[in-house]
């Protein structure tokens, strides 16, 4: 006679060569936390239980992948409405609108400086200001 097991969750954190911390949640409403306690990164994941430690040293940067739980439809859904908002400030004149569309230019207007930094770096030198020393 075979039994069949329980459905189980792989929840897990692992770190790659590179100091990539990869996270790994449920589909299932899940609380993530990552915290700082002296050397150590310690990971968490709620209601389930999982709790590990990482030397911070070793991570360079942390990846979650939260699954498609509540908390990330919420927050797809937020994102998108506050986009769409922005488009239509430019037909409908109504100040939440306006913010809106202030708050994703203004955040648009960055991420472009931060691309052409990218893309040319910052100049060698500098040039004095014209009549002086």
């Amino acid at each position: 006679m075979i039994h069949t097991l329980e459905p189980r969750l792989f929840l897990d954190a692992t770190i790659d060569g590179a100091g990539l911390l990869t996270i790994n949640g449920s589909t299932g409403d899940d609380t993530i936390n990552v915290s700082l306690d002296g050397a150590n990164l310690n990971v968490s994941i709620a209601p389930e239980g999982f709790a590990q430690t990482f030397p911070s040293a070793s991570v360079t940067g942390i990846l979650v992948l939260a699954g498609d739980g509540t908390a990330y439809w919420v927050t797809l859904s937020a994102q998108l409405g506050l986009l769409l908002a922005a488009a239509l400030a430019g037909t409908v004149r109504a100040r939440a609108l306006l913010v809106a569309r202030y708050y994703v230019l203004t955040t648009a207007s960055v991420a472009a400086g931060l691309w052409d930094w990218l893309r040319h770096g910052t100049p060698a030198g500098w040039e004095p200001a014209e009549g002086t020393r």
